[in-house]
């Protein structure tokens, strides 16, 4: 985007900004979704004078899977799984998957934070890091995460959270229903095929399977559903038989693909 779109776009207000992006979406082709939205992140980077954005359409997607959108504006890039690592993007994933409430980390707590990710953007030079939990329907649905950069720069207040969140409940909405209107009009045998799969599992499996997409650790599903843990483990590895995965990640994403877990 150049400076003159850049200033353009601080110039309007932020009831102009959310009204062009509405109606130019609702109008807006389901293939061209995510190139709309990416667009439409980065407009709001500009006027909230954000650095790096990352929208997650369920919290507990994985980075190496193509299922979030980052965005940065120049000279900053978007962090890739390559450069945070399997293990720690599904820590950093599990810290906003488990929050209910925006997460804010100044300078400091990225500097001391035991996440690997974290402390990689203090090192970049961010003054603060914000993690937003989304929402719809009573049920956590996915969240949105973003970086400012700068020694002197000071983070947003409590109304342009609102307003970021506001906007972020938007893009995901539309991405979630551009998702289902494609899936629906252009089925493939991935999908059939794991339709297939999930027709074979009991209720006791299905609810295995949704705690564990939903990051509990198999002590905890015990818990949830009054069994020990070593039976949880089994219907774990009967699943992952059942429905010919190999890792526990496969399984996770499994689930979410086909809507258990968050």
């Amino acid at each position: 985007m150049d400076s003159e779109i850049g200033k353009t776009i601080e110039a309007e207000t932020f009831e102009a900004l959310m009204m062009r992006q509405a109606m130019s979406l609702i109008s807006s082709e389901a293939d061209k979704c995510e190139i709309k939205l990416r667009e439409f992140m980065m407009e709001a980077m500009h006027w909230f004078e954000i650095d790096r954005m990352t929208m997650f359409p369920n919290s507990m997607l994985f980075f190496n899977q193509g299922k979030t959108l980052a965005v940065a504006r120049p000279p900053h890039k978007i962090v890739t799984a390559e450069q945070v690592g399997i293990e720690d993007a599904e820590r950093y994933l599990r810290l906003i998957g488990n929050s209910e409430q925006t997460q804010t980390f100044n300078r400091a707590a990225l500097e001391n934070s035991d996440v690997v990710l974290l402390r990689m953007l203090a090192a970049q030079g961010a003054c603060c890091h914000y993690t937003i939990p989304l929402s719809q329907f009573g049920q956590r649905w996915g969240g949105i995460s973003f970086t400012i950069f700068g020694q002197n720069r000071c983070g947003l207040n409590d109304k342009k959270l609102e307003q970021v969140t506001f906007l972020a409940q938007v893009w995901l909405s539309y991405w979630q229903h551009s998702k289902l209107h494609r899936s629906l009009h252009k089925p493939n045998m991935k999908t059939s095929s794991e339709n297939n799969k999930m027709l074979r599992l009991s209720h006791r499996q299905c609810d295995v399977l949704g705690h564990l997409a939903n990051g509990l650790s198999a002590k905890q599903i015990a818990t949830e559903l009054s069994l020990s843990p070593r039976t949880i483990e089994s219907h774990k590895y009967r699943l992952m038989d059942m429905l010919e995965l190999e890792t526990h990640s496969e399984l996770v994403q499994f689930a979410l693909r086909n809507g258990i877990g968050y």
